[in-house]
This record gives C-alpha cells, structure tokens and sequence, in this order.
C-alpha cells in the first residue's frame, strides 16, 4: 500500500489484519475533511518512520462542522493501538448519529 495510509503495523512487517483497514479508512477520512495529502512533501522513507513512531496528520485546526465528532471518529481509527480501533460497525453507526 500507500505509506501515507498503511498502519504502522503493516510497515513493520505484521501481517494485514482488517484493523489495519480500518486506520487506513481513518487516514482517507483525515484527508476527506482536510482536502490535503497525508504528509505531503515528505521522503517515503519519512513517512514510514514517523507512522510507526506513531506521528498522525496534523488535526487541530480542522473545522469539524459536526461538533468533533468527525475527528474523533478518524483519531480512534488511526490508534497506534490496534484493540483501539473501532471496528466497521461501530463507525458505521457513528456516522449515522452525524
């Protein structure tokens, strides 16, 4: 995959597991909202390096017109912790409420 996307995880060397799709739908949502390309400019080694060390797209200053909702959503999808990821129905639901 696209560096800028894959779960750190998945950089290491660990096998792909659906927890790894769901940080990568959590990097396309950062980037849906943002209107920018996660860690553009950077060196591919760069990115690698930084994604495993657990370093996210800059978020703060998004307008998030769902009240922090939205951001919440994508930060827990790209956890560094895996077991902190919400799973697929979960995020489905979420964005329902929104």
């Amino acid at each position: 995959g696209t560096p800028g996307y894959t779960a750190p995880e998945v950089l290491r060397g660990d096998v792909p597991t659906f927890a790894a799709d769901i940080y990568s739908l959590g990097i396309v949502a950062w980037q849906m909202l943002s209107r920018e390309v996660p860690f553009h400019g950077l060196h591919i080694h760069t990115i690698i390096y930084i994604s495993v060390k657990g370093t996210r797209p800059k978020s703060e200053a998004l307008d998030d017109e769902f009240g922090g909702k939205y951001k919440e959503l994508f930060k827990a999808a790209w956890s560094q912790n895996i077991a902190d990821r919400p799973a697929l129905n979960e995020i489905i639901s979420k964005l329902d409420l929104l």
